[in-house]
This record gives structure tokens, sequence and C-alpha cells, in this order.
């Protein structure tokens, strides 16, 4: 049984399994609909993450089946004809002229990623430049977004100590062995600016 063996590498659904555990509980202090003062929700931490020993637990192997839902919301290397309308357009001048703006209408901008909402999913592209801790970044932002139902994002500090505590947990945060994208992911050539 794969349980019984704890990867210390991410494919897109052991993320999942860490994402969905550390950003759920936060999502239920900061909802919408929950009144929290101005405090808690400029200061909420990141849950704990899971180990690769909890998530091997957890871990689900269906061969030719998504194991989670994360597919039904979030698309990953999306083509510039998928993204469609503002975003669309912003993507093909950054590959034309090298700079995404970062005030893209419901568009997100990190460093290496686009995250944007198109047909009511949410669609993360990459640079070309992407490494380790952008692709986690950016589905650190996804997830944050989707567990809060709003366009903001988490604070910068909220995903360093979210990525401390991966380290803490002993996960390989190499590029070369994270595989959270498709094998026909789109990447693009941009940079971001504020």
């Amino acid at each position: 049984s794969l349980q019984a063996v704890p990867l210390p590498h991410f494919n897109r659904h052991r993320l999942h399994l860490v994402l969905q555990h550390a950003i759920a509980p936060i999502a239920g202090n900061n909802s919408k609909n929950n009144t929290t003062t101005q405090q808690q929700e400029t200061t909420t931490p990141t849950a704990a993450v899971l180990s690769p020993a909890q998530v091997a637990a957890q871990e689900t192997f269906l061969p030719l089946l998504t194991p989670d839902d994360s597919h039904d919301w979030l698309v990953l290397g999306s083509t510039i004809k998928k993204l469609g309308g503002p975003a669309a357009a912003a993507v093909a001048a950054a590959q034309e002229d090298g700079v995404v703006s970062s005030g893209l209408s419901s568009s997100k901008a990190g460093s290496n990623y686009l995250l944007t909402k198109c047909d009511d999913k949410w669609h993360l592209v990459f640079s070309r430049d992407a490494e380790a801790s952008d692709l986690i970044e950016g589905m650190y932002h996804a997830y944050w977004i989707h567990a809060h139902d709003e366009n903001g994002g988490p604070h910068k500090k909220d995903f360093n100590e979210f990525w401390k505590q991966l380290q803490d947990q002993g996960w390989h945060l190499e590029t070369e062995v994270l595989r959270i994208e498709p094998p026909k992911a789109v990447r693009i050539d941009y940079t971001v600016t504020g």
C-alpha cells in the first residue's frame, strides 16, 4: 500500500492535501459570513502543515481518476485562448513585451505566476522562470482565494510561515522534484510590475 510509504516531494494531490489542511481552518475563522476583528483578520497564522507521513495516510491513488476536487475549480497552465478577456490580453501583451501589470481586473499576479478567474474556474499560469517556491506560492494563493471565496489573497508573511513549516516537516522543495503541473501545462515569458 502506498499509505505505508511517505513520499517527501509534492505532486498535485499531495500538495492539495497539505493546502486543504492548512488553509481550511483559516477560512473558517475569516470567512465573509463570520464577524472577526481587524486584528484577527490580519494576523491569522497558517494552520499546522501535515508531514509526509500524515499525507501518505490520507493519499488516494486511483489510476485515471482525479483524487480530489481541485480539478473542478483550478486549472494549471492554461493557454491564452482558454483564459479569454483581460487576462488573455495581458498575457498576450506580456509575451510580446515581457511585462504583466498586477492591476488586472479579477486577476492576481505573483512574482512568477498569474492567477485569474475565467468561466467560474481559477486559472494559474506560471512563468518559464518559476521555481518551486513560485509554484507552491501560486497554489497557496489559489487555495486561499478558493477557501475565502474572495479576490483577495494571503499576506506574504503567511506564505513565508507556510514555507518554513513545509521545510520543518521534511518536505523536499526543490524545483526538480515538484510535480504539480499537468504534462501539457503552458508556461509564459513575463515579469510582473506593480
